[in-house]
């Protein structure tokens, strides 16, 4: 039974994969720095009073995640998701 689990293990830790990505990227603490900077755009949001929300882009996102992020512009959808659900008036993307 070991050696069958073992060559299971193996089998998706030696070809590439999403397993192998994501366990990877455990290791490397991609996913815990892009968990933390998503934390902090949501404490950004959470504490702006002001019409206009704007956040920072959140740089290096682990490639096992399949993201769609908002945009510089206000009027598409995933901004417009965000601002509903933060109940926020607009929330958009610096401009750098």
């Amino acid at each position: 039974m070991y050696v069958i689990i073992f060559l299971f293990i193996s089998v998706f830790l030696i070809k590439k994969n999403n397993i192998r990505n994501a366990f990877a990227e455990s290791l490397r603490g991609s996913a815990y720095n892009y968990n933390q900077k998503l934390n902090e755009r949501y404490k950004t949001i959470l504490e702006n009073n002001s019409g206009i929300c704007k956040v920072d882009t959140i740089k290096n996102v682990p490639k096992s995640f399949f993201l769609y992020d908002i945009t510089t512009d206000s009027a598409h959808l995933y901004n417009q998701w965000y601002s509903q659900y933060f109940d926020k008036k607009t929330i958009i993307l610096k401009k750098y």
